[in-house]
């Protein structure tokens, strides 16, 4: 009796077993899946961070590109600190905060708006600026400044330069639902991490298992607030509560910062500088002293798409980096904010 039962159940999962096996392996031939980013390790108070002294590279399907990921002792995607100059009076300490956007998907350290940055703040004038990069790919602003307000004694930052990205209030929601581990996903279960480097099928499976979840929000969205926006560039919209507690989270952030460092500045932009809800909203929070926003609609809005964005990837060309970083470097080498650090 127990032979006759289990017969047909092991002839099943054999089955499955092997037709399983027969599209893993037609994927890995006709369409394979782009390979998993495995930089990211879970963090209980962040949801997960940048692993420490990291490297991977990482191929775009269909493209001739290879994105080298290095990160230093801090977990950052930039070259190793000197530790000591974090507390060297003579250096402007410069903290970069933002998403994947500042992480720099799709571009090399050499075109990353921080390399630009140092180079261009520094010069051949013997100018000392330390530029610590600390975007990380998939946070929101919640995430940012909390960690940034976590570190303010480790890096004494002169300047923070906050990046925006148009999906940070849903990161926000993420984070505030305790759902926001990039390393073990939405939902864990052994195996799962093994499956997502290795397996075609999985990473398939998993790819349009977010697309439906990224529709669905937005259909919900649409459904609440007629009016919403969604971004071209990050296929994401916001609402007006989400702009609510977003320019409250920067506000509040910029307050707790002057509290460290009453002569600090707060400089934030856009992924979007070409977007005129986000520049509308965002120029709210400018007191022309201490908190900006960095306009680069004029540097951006002629610019074609191709121009803006990656061929192989939605995130900033190194065209949008070098804009970036020129513009800030203007405004940190401006008599004004020179004469204030």
């Amino acid at each position: 009796m127990l032979r006759k039962i289990l017969y047909p159940i092991s002839l099943i999962v054999v089955s499955l077993v092997l037709s399983l096996l027969v599209i893993e392996v037609g994927l890995r031939l006709f369409y394979p899946q782009q390979e998993s980013m495995q930089w990211f390790e879970s963090s209980k108070k962040y949801g997960y961070l940048l692993k420490k002294n990291f490297s991977q590279d990482f191929s775009y399907i269909g493209y001739d590109f290879v994105m080298h990921v290095q990160t230093n002792s801090l977990g950052h995607r930039y070259k190793e600190y000197n530790k000591a100059n974090f507390d060297n009076p003579l250096y402007k300490k410069i903290l970069l905060l933002g998403d994947s956007f500042m992480f720099g998907h799709g571009v090399n350290m050499e075109n990353h708006i921080a390399t630009y940055l140092e180079n261009m703040l520094n010069g051949d004038d013997n100018r000392h600026h330390l530029i610590i990069n600390a975007g990380v790919s998939g946070w929101g602003t919640l995430q940012e400044s909390t960690y940034a307000r976590d570190n303010f004694t480790l890096f004494n930052p002169d300047i923070i330069i906050l990046l925006f990205c148009s999906n940070d209030p849903d990161d926000d929601d993420n984070f505030i639902a305790n759902i926001s581990d990039n390393e073990k996903g939405v939902i864990y279960f052994p195996g799962q991490i093994f499956l997502r480097d290795n397996s075609h099928l999985y990473r398939f499976l998993y790819s349009r298992f977010h697309i439906l979840l990224h529709n669905l929000v937005l259909k919900q969205k649409a459904k609440k607030q007629k009016d919403v926006i969604i971004n071209e560039q990050s296929k994401s919209a916001i609402t007006t509560e989400q702009w609510e507690r977003s320019l409250k989270i920067l506000n509040e952030f910029h307050t707790e910062y002057l509290e460290y460092n009453k002569q600090g500045k707060l400089m934030i932009l856009t992924t979007s500088p070409w977007n005129k809800d986000h520049r509308e909203k965002l120029k709210t929070l400018s007191n022309g002293q201490n908190l900006l926003f960095v306009d680069l609609y004029n540097e951006t809005v002629n610019l074609p798409p191709d121009k803006r964005r990656l061929a192989f990837d939605r995130h900033w060309s190194e065209l949008i980096h070098y804009i970036s970083a020129k513009k800030l470097s203007e405004i940190i080498l401006s008599p004004e904010t020179s004469h204030t650090q």
